[in-house]
């Protein structure tokens, strides 16, 4: 074997970790994925058809996804990105609360903060998170500009099933 070979070989080696890497994270975080889709299937297609009740869903939908994500095996840097996560919506929330947000654009900032999130684990862990990105962003515009009145309607679908979906597809090699 010559240096050219040789360096190939090393090459190569180092695709198929950085492949076995990312491959690796999409079979981490779809369950997860997949367990927030639902939280969202569930809490906006409550907000849109009986939203007496969407508090009732979105928390009981809230604690059973919080309740998946932290029964799975985690390793320091998901504990940090959970608790970062955490952080991060409680200042969300605690913004709205302050500023009396409606029930539309309560969705809107946490459907565009979702976004920003997968974008953001796109540009780190893999580009599936890139198009889960896009998902959420397409249907909160859609809802929003398209269907004004089903907007939660909207956010169930792209967010809520696409994200199961999406989830099922990050599992895949």
């Amino acid at each position: 074997m010559d240096q050219r070979q040789a360096a190939d070989a090393i090459k190569n080696i180092e695709t198929t970790q950085q492949r076995t890497q990312t491959l690796r994270h999409y079979r981490d975080y779809g369950s997860v994925i997949m367990a927030w889709g639902v939280a969202w299937l569930v809490g906006f297609m409550t907000q849109q058809f009986a939203p007496d009740a969407a508090w009732l869903a979105w928390g009981a939908a809230w604690i059973g996804a919080l309740g998946w994500t932290l029964t799975r095996p985690a390793g320091k840097s998901d504990q940090k990105a959970l608790a970062t996560w955490i952080i991060c919506n409680a200042c969300i929330t605690l913004l709205l609360v302050l500023i009396e947000a409606d029930f539309r654009t309560i969705a809107a900032v946490f459907a565009i903060g979702l976004t920003a999130a997968y974008a953001v684990m796109g540009v780190w862990a893999g580009r599936r998170f890139l198009a889960l990105a896009a998902l959420v962003l397409v249907s909160l515009l859609i809802g929003w500009w398209v269907v004004p009145d089903a907007l939660f309607f909207a956010l169930a679908l792209g967010g809520g099933a696409g994200l199961v979906l999406g989830g099922l597809w990050l599992r895949q090699p």
